[in-house]
């Protein structure tokens, strides 16, 4: 369905049925995208089922990589939310979202800084 930065923490690689899945995987380079910088998101996957067949696909680039495949708006807000909720409260990404859909507006670039730098969470006191 959909990889978010959540699926590369320590605890869903401690997860019984990835590790399953990962024992029976095998990832090589595929020489069809090696040296080509136009299809260097794409890929190809084959998987061989437990009855002997045999499926494959292949994408050529990743959707949402370059002008010729964008991702939707839809798509863009959610990477978004998805990256910077790993450093802001929900409120605060929403905010700043609407401040960088709207940036050519701003009348000053100070009020997304301010923006940022309240969200920001702050360093931990070294313990001592």
């Amino acid at each position: 369905g959909n990889v978010s930065l959540s699926d590369f923490e320590q605890e869903r690689m401690r997860d019984p049925e990835l590790r399953r899945m990962m024992a029976c995987t095998r990832v090589v380079p595929d020489a069809a995208f090696a040296g080509n910088r136009r299809r260097a998101f794409g890929a190809c996957v084959a998987l061989t089922l437990n009855d002997g067949r045999k499926l494959r696909g292949q994408v050529a680039q990743r959707a949402g990589r370059g002008r010729d495949d964008p991702m939707s708006a839809e798509e863009l807000e959610a990477k978004f939310e998805d990256c910077a909720g790993s450093a802001l409260p929900p409120a605060g990404t929403a905010a700043l979202w609407e401040l960088l859909m709207g940036l050519e507006k701003l009348p000053d670039v100070r009020e997304l800084t301010r923006s940022l730098a309240a969200e920001a969470p702050r360093p931990r006191a070294a313990e001592a």
